[in-house]
Order: C-alpha cells, then structure tokens, then sequence
C-alpha cells in the first residue's frame, strides 16, 4: 500500500508541476522576451546603453540599460515583430537561458518526480515478489507468520 501511495503522490506533484510550466510557459509566450525565439533577427548598435537599429528604412531605438556610457560601441542584433518593429529586444545569451529555464524546470521537475515514483514503486513490487517467494503462494502472509 505504501508504494501504491507514494507513486500517486509523485503523479500529484508531478501534475502540478506540469501545470506550473504550462503556466510559465504562456507567461513566456506574451512577453516581449518571446520575439527572442519568433522574432525577425535585424542588426543594431547598442550605444552606451541605448540600442539602435534600422527595419525597412526606419530607425528604432530603446534603452538597455546594460552598458555603461564610457563603454565603446558593441553590434548587437535586436529581434522585432515585422508588424510592430519598434518593440525590438537584444539578443542575449543570459536572457534566452533564464526564460528557457523558467519554462523547462516545471517540466523536468515533474519528469524527476514520476521516475522516482515509478521507482518507488518498482522496489515495492520486487519486495512483494521476494516475500511471495519466502512465504509462498497462495497463502496467508500472517498465517505463516505465526508458524514460523
């Protein structure tokens, strides 16, 4: 009974958890981030912390904030949405991993906590099986107990 318990309480977690990275998952999916995965890549300059670049013949700018003002020019490229191109966000390594985590965590979670409730319940039937052929088949359990 115990195993039987613990696999459905890895099931449970492993279920809200799966919840969570859905979750987390649509979160990612409307934030401006997510240009970084469907955006139209476009060169820009990040000047200092101001970002400018160039789509269709217009120019874009928005502020960074990760630079220092004495710091030289830096090429960058900024992802955009063709259909609104002045909400561009520069590609950053550190900005795709944090959101790849904050998505995939939830899930891996929940598959680490299946496996562990499959295992706990794997060792629980190879114990059955053991006492079943210590004690044989067919009969009680506690009645052997008694004779022994």
């Amino acid at each position: 009974m115990r195993s039987t318990a613990a696999s459905g309480c890895a099931g449970g977690i492993a279920l809200v958890l799966i919840t969570i990275g859905v979750l987390a998952t649509l979160t990612q999916m409307v934030s401006p981030n997510f240009l970084l995965w469907t955006g139209h890549p476009v060169p820009g300059l990040n000047l200092g912390g101001t970002v400018n670049y160039r789509y269709r013949g217009i120019e874009y700018t928005f502020e960074a904030h990760d630079r220092a003002q004495n710091q030289p020019p830096e090429r960058v490229t900024v992802y955009l949405d063709p259909n609104d191109p002045g909400l561009g966000v520069e590609d950053k390594l550190s900005t795709r991993i944090g959101d790849a985590a904050f998505a995939l965590t939830p899930f891996a979670a929940a598959a680490i906590s299946l496996a562990v409730g499959w295992d706990r319940q794997r060792r629980a039937r190879n114990r059955a099986a053991a006492q079943r052929d210590r004690d044989g088949y067919g009969f009680d359990p506690r009645a052997l107990r008694r004779h022994r």
